[in-house]
């Protein structure tokens, strides 16, 4: 494990563990909150790793949540499984509620997690409760609003050259690499943002460093294989999604903007929305609270 992933494990005492999916791969997941709690899954973004469930260990804690944070493929410490479609990728969070033994439990996806916890309810919905979505994108033939212009390169390369997105993603994971935790941290959102919001932004910035680095410790093919499922048709139709369901996003959010989130509302049946002032990582800090109380 590196440094900046220590200094993230030690500062949320993360319980970290791995279990054994159906076909044999290693799974890599985390527990942060109440170990006694009420079991729920967090689905982190993109790029992101188990490591981000720190940014929700104390609400949690608070709310009497056991709060268990999978890798998914190829990312982190969880094997790849290559080719896989949004539900497989998915799916490997199964093996985790298995091993930990829980049955049908609520699910909060965050950005990238988002599109992967509502692929989870659609095809598995007797293993999920309720959904907290927050920050999250909408599918490719859905509108999309004013979306950041690196995200619309990604976008497009997901879309049209694929095969550029796997070194693009290394490169960037080199130059962050060595990077300050704060130029990290402004990929998903503005810095002064967080410091606005939060009383300890350097621990939002830290960990963000060591989430992004745990993302691409197997390398850049998860994080790619990722970008470019989100850009392909997902595979299911987000209004056949039936459980509760709420969406909360960002006003002034750029990665996955305020018309997307609006839309998914809009199309999975009785959904309800809330929005928060703020860019995408802001409006994540300031939401997480609600996000995680409605998972107990």
């Amino acid at each position: 494990m590196s440094e900046r992933e220590d200094a993230s494990a030690d500062a949320e005492s993360v319980r970290r563990t791995r279990t054994t999916a159906a076909d044999g791969r290693t799974v890599a997941y985390a527990e942060f909150g109440d170990a006694g709690g009420d079991p729920a899954f967090f689905f982190h973004g993109t790029p992101g790793s188990r490591l981000s469930g720190s940014l929700l260990a104390e609400a949690a804690r608070e709310r009497g949540v056991r709060l268990l944070c999978p890798d998914r493929p190829g990312i982190g410490g969880t094997d790849p499984l290559p080719e896989a479609s949004l539900a497989e990728r998915a799916a490997d969070a199964l093996a985790v509620a298995d091993g930990a033994g829980v049955g049908s439990v609520p699910v909060l996806g965050f950005s990238g997690g988002a599109p992967h916890a509502l692929a989870l309810a659609a095809t598995h919905p007797s293993r999920v409760s309720k959904l907290s979505l927050v920050c999250p994108p909408s599918p490719p033939d859905a509108p999309t609003g004013d979306t950041a212009a690196e995200l619309r390169v990604l976008s497009a390369l997901g879309r049209y050259a694929p095969f550029l997105l796997r070194p693009l993603l290394a490169a960037q994971a080199r130059t962050l690499g060595d990077a300050p935790p704060e130029t990290v941290a402004s990929l998903y959102g503005d810095p002064d943002g967080v410091r606005a919001v939060v009383s300890d932004p350097e621990g939002v910035f830290e960990t963000l460093a060591a989430d992004f680095e745990a993302a691409f410790r197997c390398g850049a093919a998860g994080v790619a294989r990722e970008t470019r499922l989100f850009e392909r048709p997902w595979g299911f139709d987000p209004g056949e999604v039936t459980v509760e369901t709420a969406v909360r996003y960002g006003r002034a959010d750029r990665n996955a903007t305020a018309t997307a989130a609006r839309w998914l509302a809009e199309r999975i049946p009785d959904a309800k929305s809330d929005a928060y002032d703020g860019d995408h990582l802001t409006a994540f800090l300031r939401a997480r609270g609600d996000a995680v109380a409605e998972l107990s």
